[in-house]
């Protein structure tokens, strides 16, 4: 009986990780049953599917962080507000 217990208690655990290992690494295809996707406006010809993947500029803005390089007393702020008690 402990031997049994043991024994699954081992192989749950290896299973899982099996199965949850094995999966596909290929492309991903559109299923033969859907339809394409419309053409968006302004365009010619449908998006592929390494456009639709990639972000636009606006997506993914530039980092325009300006850093302080000295002290800088902070300007009042009129909803800084005391908590209500």
């Amino acid at each position: 009986m402990i031997v049994r217990r043991t024994l699954i208690a081992a192989l749950v655990p290896a299973l899982t990780l099996g199965l949850a290992a094995c999966g596909q690494k290929g492309e991903l295809q559109r299923p033969k049953t859907a339809k394409a996707q419309p053409v968006p406006y302004g365009r010619d010809a449908p998006l592929t599917t390494k456009d639709q993947m990639s972000p636009s500029p606006q997506a993914v803005p530039t980092v325009a962080a300006e850093l302080l390089t000295k002290s800088q007393p902070r300007p009042d702020d009129p909803f800084n507000l005391p908590p209500h008690e």
